[in-house]
């Protein structure tokens, strides 16, 4: 399996400061890609992975964050490289500030039409559903867990859940309105099916470890 990994701007701080911790393997966390405006990264942190052939890419656009920026720059670079991948995961890409987190869910739209992203934290995991038939498998650790569908950028007109203790039968999700948050995964079926006409946002709660 082929692992891509991009790493950005201050991220990277913790990526070096974790090398003496005991159960990391360097090569894991050695960066492809060590990209952002390069405001937080240390110098020293810089100089390293560069010497460990990083590629070091610096991207000044303040139109968007680091992440949107480097996550964009990571697809350009596996298409350059004729790198081919299933998904793209970010970690972490969501709690602390609340301006960072709904910035990397504007990152999921910008990408969605690319590959799925699934963005993370501890304790959640986002992705975006698409218009039509969702079919979402269950892991073992998610029998019980809470979840949500979330109407970000509009209303949607139609939503049809199955799976799930709270089922959605045919209706309108908007900020106003229904919102189907406080649900969670029935632990009696091992698919969730959500059928939506728009863009649909998912969050699922999973375990810490």
């Amino acid at each position: 399996m082929t692992v891509f990994k991009v790493s950005c701007d201050g991220a990277s701080n913790y990526l070096y400061d974790s090398q003496s911790l005991e159960g990391f393997k360097e090569c894991f966390l050695n960066p492809d890609v060590l990209c952002g405006d390069f405001d937080s990264i240390r110098d020293c942190v810089k100089d390293y992975f560069q010497r460990k052939n990083c590629i070091v890419k610096s991207l000044d656009d303040q139109n968007d964050t680091d992440f949107t920026k480097g996550t964009l720059f990571g697809i350009q670079c596996c298409h350059e490289k004729n790198i081919q991948y299933d998904l793209i995961v970010a970690y972490p890409a969501i709690g602390g500030r609340s301006d960072h987190t709904f910035s990397s869910i504007n990152t999921l739209y910008l990408v969605d039409d690319k590959k799925t992203l699934y963005i993370m934290s501890d304790t959640d995991i986002m992705c975006l559903l698409k218009p039509g038939k969702n079919l979402i498998k269950k892991h073992s650790d998610h029998q019980k867990a809470m979840c949500g569908l979330i109407p970000i950028g509009c209303p949607i007109s139609h939503v049809t859940s199955t799976g799930l203790k709270y089922n959605i039968n045919d209706a309108c999700l908007s900020f106003g309105g229904l919102v189907s948050t406080s649900n969670s995964l029935d632990e009696e079926n091992e698919y969730v099916m959500v059928i939506t006409s728009h863009k649909l946002l998912f969050t699922v709660t999973h375990k810490k470890d």
